[in-house]
């Protein structure tokens, strides 16, 4: 079945032909070309089968469905690949792998070389004159084998006049007799049988000069063609070269013809037949004739006029024309007098020009260019005969326009490519939408293009059209934020009706053709649509994505329906999310065409945290899945209490009884505020980005202090990079303070952030307690900000302190070991942030995650230990082997646990069994290499990968890359760019406004469609 699957995925669904697979050709999906595919080829693809019909169709058939689409007269032919296929099942003899092997033949079959030179069936006028002298009477009887032929046998052919004219010398180099040695007996009165009575086409039997049936056959060696022996005895005796070939040739280099045998197993006709109606319908082998006529017992006989001449030919009437004989005619006088396909017949009027004109099999809007080319080379052909001269074909050609309708002319002037296309409103605006062009720079291309006879639609109508196919409304209001400590004004742009909208967007799918169900990996009756957020570019985006689409975290398909530039604080979410919190409500509750509407949450886990209430990552309870404590967590197996929306309120309502003091939320599983957003724990979707950053920094800073710790014994050695053995060893004891003391710094931060966001909810939505708990809550948290906020610089005192003394900026100190690991990143192109701790890049993961780079990573402190091997001790050795082999096994499991749980495809119950077998197997190799030798705790991040990742594949049976959260942070580089396109709007809340809709503009289903395709560049190699 997999060769079958390839087999399907290199063919096209309508004609069957093999797509070309490579960067310059293009195929096209079967789905988004029902309508096209149904008009142009009359083929239903709805009901497709993924396992019996190919889901591609290639480029000639996509022309013919865009012919289709754009003609409403377009009648339905075989144009495209041919006829439609009927696809089948796979079974032991399948036709479609069949297919398959027969394409991969490939090529056109070669064109038979000709070794003859075209029969002309008829001689000229006074050969036929000199042949009919020669006859003893016009009619003869049938019984005595009439001779039916339109000259006689002695008459000499073009080629042999032609080779007289020459004056060449005889090619008559032995005698007669010896030739006549040579030929094949003759058949009695062969010479006297017309070629109407044989069954078969005799021109390969033919006499290559006299062109009748071969008496007396005789063949040259240098082309093997047959001669009746008196007309190449008569040939020989002026000319020495070879009638057809034109080779030299003597009698000498005559042999014996088998073109006997051919003749007497040739069927023919009985000589008393007359025609399909009248006579004998007896057929017969050559061989039996005499038998059977002798024994015939319709014994009518026909009377036929033999050698006609040429003049009694034209002025018999049709019906008195015996077989084919004014066909021959007509068609030896064509070949004769036609010049380059035209013939010119002079008569007592003017002169009648013919041409040549072929009757097409495939009409012109569905042939190649090399026919189109053709065909347009043989109406200027003709045009110009008619027209007389070259210019008088110019003249009458723009004749023919001005008699067009002018909408026809002006149509066949832009097919032809002589006048520019004028675009609609619907493809301006997709070139606005797509190019990030505000409205000003619209109006000076147009001034452009006018100058080149380009006219765009007015900006009226685009606005109208826009405003048409964007009927919900955009609210943009100043709304009071926290910021820097203090409330401010700051500008806010929502969508209301995100109902409306959500429904708005599926029917535009809809009618797109744009809905897709991922084979499968979406149930048929379930619509998925994700929302949530993120933070970036000064603003906080909260948008949502529909999942059945092709690419559903393209750019493309992500809608914003909050966005406010103020930080993404817990007050700050709960002032812009509360009112959405009914319309997501409604959004779950409604059914679009009959399928029901699954509303999932995504957002990086510190959001997460954020929305339903939780203190964050660095409290007693950290996982938003269940109640599990940190020291917990670092225990195999530990099992907890699993969350819920209900126990989410449960917990913060008694947190808000008991006080509301921060100092108090472990007993209520640090559950310090309520959920924002009514969507269910089970809907949430796991971090898969965060989850490959959090996962890969840790063991990259396993690794790092493993080499620190290689470089202190190696610098113990006196093969430091310093210059001072134990200068360096004591730097090397100097940096791990330091990075122990940012480590601190950091997690302090992140209490003091807390409590930050703490103290700003209490003052704007802290109206569910009473007065004096707010002020008792409020004093609690300024105390512990306080004495947090000694701490912090405390350890900000110490770390520049250590900073000082190290002569390091930011930077810290790296031994040979630890600096190699950055040198094998940079060489694979794995960038790290220049901030926020030098934090990988997400997509860069995937890079620093190939089994090249993992095997450069891991051998790269042995690789520095073993170029100092003479002076490193054997124990130093063993021990960097032990590391690179550890962290080798690390990553590699690792990556092979990423490639199952981020893929876009569904999952089976046994791919879901092997990906918790994956993960039970990391997870003990990270214990025992890692947490056992306390080098690392267990996170929150690898206790999602090790407890819920699994229930989360199991529940949704599709993999996290089909439901990611990288859509929603692309989104800040798109509106970084709309925001500096749109600098010259002053004021901020109208250029907010403006950015949203340009960006809502361009992700219209239907303007979608109309951007170009772009054509990738080839990259150059190295």
């Amino acid at each position: 079945m997999a060769g079958h699957a390839q087999s399907l995925a290199l063919l096209c669904r309508v004609g069957g032909v093999r797509l070309t697979k490579s960067k310059q050709s293009t195929t096209y999906a079967v789905r988004e070309n029902e309508v096209g595919i149904k008009k142009a080829f009359g083929v239903d693809v709805s009901q497709d089968k993924p396992d019996v019909h190919p889901s591609e169709i290639c480029s000639t058939c996509k022309k013919t469905v865009n012919r289709a689409l754009s003609s409403p007269e377009f009648e339905r032919c075989g144009g495209g690949c041919a006829s439609p296929v009927e696809w089948s099942p796979h079974d032991s003899v399948c036709e479609t792998c069949a297919r398959l092997e027969r394409s991969k033949a490939g090529g056109r079959p070669a064109k038979k070389k000709r070794t003859t030179m075209p029969p002309i069936r008829l001689q000229n006028a006074s050969l036929i004159a000199s042949a009919q002298s020669t006859q003893s009477s016009q009619t003869v009887s049938a019984d005595e084998s009439s001779n039916i032929t339109m000259a006689a046998s002695n008459t000499e052919s073009t080629g042999a006049l032609r080779g007289r004219a020459a004056q060449r010398q005889s090619g008559q180099d032995v005698p007669l007799a010896d030739v006549e040695r040579l030929a094949t007996p003759s058949y009695k009165a062969v010479k006297a049988l017309s070629p109407d009575r044989f069954i078969v086409n005799l021109s390969t039997l033919a006499c290559s000069i006299c062109n009748n049936v071969t008496d007396r056959a005789v063949e040259s060696m240098c082309c093997e063609q047959s001669y009746c022996i008196t007309c190449i005895w008569q040939w020989l005796a002026t000319n020495a070269s070879c009638p057809v070939c034109r080779a030299e040739l003597f009698a000498s280099k005559l042999a014996r013809s088998s073109m006997r045998r051919c003749l007497a197993e040739t069927a023919i006709h009985c000589d008393n037949y007359v025609d399909v109606f009248n006579g004998c319908k007896q057929v017969m082998p050559l061989q039996e004739l005499k038998e059977h006529v002798a024994n015939c017992t319709n014994t009518s006989k026909h009377t036929v006029t033999v050698a006609t001449p040429v003049g009694a030919v034209l002025n018999a009437s049709p019906r008195k024309l015996q077989g084919d004989v004014s066909e021959r005619l007509t068609s030896c006088l064509v070949k004769k007098k036609s010049l380059d396909g035209v013939l010119e017949i002079r008569s007592r009027g003017p002169t009648q020009t013919w041409t040549h004109t072929t009757v097409p099999t495939v009409p012109s809007d569905t042939a190649s260019q090399r026919t189109l080319r053709r065909r347009s080379v043989a109406l200027e052909t003709n045009c110009q005969l008619i027209s007389g001269s070259v210019v008088g074909a110019v003249v009458q050609q723009a004749a023919t326009l001005r008699r067009m309708d002018s909408d026809e002319r002006k149509a066949l002037l832009i097919d032809a490519g002589v006048l520019p296309r004028t675009p609609s409103a619907g493809s301006t605006l997709a070139l606005k939408a797509d190019l990030h062009m505000p409205w000003h720079q619209l109006r000076k291309l147009k001034v452009w293009l006018k100058d080149f006879g380009v006219h765009l639609e007015s900006e009226r109508k685009m606005r109208m059209q826009l405003d048409e196919h964007m009927p919900f409304n955009i609210v943009a209001e100043l709304v009071p934020f926290s910021s820097s400590g203090s409330i401010q004004l700051r500008p806010m742009v929502t969508i209301p009706d995100v109902v409306g909208t959500v429904h708005h967007y599926l029917d535009q799918l809809e009618a797109t053709r744009q809905l897709y169900w991922h084979d499968g990996a979406i149930p048929m009756n379930e619509v998925w649509v994700k929302v949530g957020g993120d933070h970036g570019g000064n603003s906080f985006k909260f948008s949502f994505q529909i999942v059945n689409v092709a690419r559903p975290n393209a750019i493309r398909n992500i809608i914003p329906l909050v966005l406010f530039a103020a930080k993404d604080s817990a007050a700050n979410l709960a002032t812009a999310l509360q009112p959405l919190a009914s319309e997501i409500v409604k959004l779950q509750s409604t059914v679009w065409r009959d399928k029901a509407l699954k509303v999932l949450l995504y957002g990086d886990y510190e959001l997460q945290t954020t929305l339903y209430g939780l203190s964050g990552s660095s409290g007693v309870h950290p996982c938003l899945h269940c109640a599990i404590t940190r020291s917990a967590m670092q225990q195999r197996g530990s099992a907890a209490e699993q969350r819920s929306l209900e126990s989410l309120r449960s917990d913060n309502s008694a947190f808000v009884a008991a006080g509301g003091r921060l100092a108090d939320a472990k007993r209520f599983h640090n559950s310090i505020r309520p959920p924002l957003l009514p969507i269910d724990l089970d809907s949430v979707i796991i971090p898969v980005l965060h989850l490959d950053l959090g996962i890969f920094s840790w063991l990259f800073d396993a690794l790092s202090r493993d080499c620190q710790s290689l470089d202190a014994a190696l610098a113990a050695t006196g093969v430091a990079v310093g210059t001072d053995s134990a200068s360096y060893v004591a730097n090397a004891a100097k940096h791990q303070h330091r990075n122990a003391k940012l480590a601190d710094l950091q997690r302090e931060s992140a209490v003091a952030s807390n409590l930050q966001q703490q103290l700003e909810w209490l003052a704007i939505h802290g109206n569910n307690l009473t007065p004096p708990q707010v002020e008792a809550a409020t004093q609690g948290i300024q105390s512990q900000m306080q004495q947090n906020s000694r701490i912090r610089a405390q350890l900000q005192a110490e770390t520049e302190k250590l900073t000082e003394e190290l002569n390091v900026r930011g930077s810290g100190v790296h031994g040979p070991c630890e600096s190699s690991l950055d040198m094998v990143l940079q060489d694979n192109n794995v960038c790290r942030q220049r901030y926020h701790g030098g934090a990988f890049i997400g997509n860069h993961v995937h890079k620093a995650l190939q089994p090249a780079v993992i095997s450069s990573l891991s051998q790269a402190p042995l690789a520095v230990v073993t170029q100092v091997e003479r002076a490193s001790p054997q124990p130093l050795i063993d021990n960097a082997r032990t590391i690179s082999k550890r962290y080798n096994d690390l990553l590699s499991q690792f990556a092979k646990c990423r490639r199952r749980y981020s893929s876009c495809s569904q999952m089976s119950a046994e791919d879901i069994q092997a990906f918790e077998s994956d993960v039970t197997e990391f997870m003990a190799t990270a214990r025992k290499e890692v947490i056992e030798r306390n080098m690392g705790n267990v996170t929150p991040k690898l206790h999602l990968l090790e407890t819920h990742l699994s229930d989360f594949l199991a529940r949704f049976r599709v993999g996290l890359g089909l439901l990611a959260e990288q859509g929603g942070e692309s989104l800040h580089a798109e509106f970084n760019n709309l925001m500096a396109r749109h600098g010259g709007i002053v004021n901020d809340l109208q250029r907010l406004r403006t950015a949203v809709k340009c960006h809502l503009s361009a992700t219209l289903p239907h303007q979608v469609t109309l951007v170009p395709q772009r054509i990738q560049r080839k990259r150059k190699a190295g």
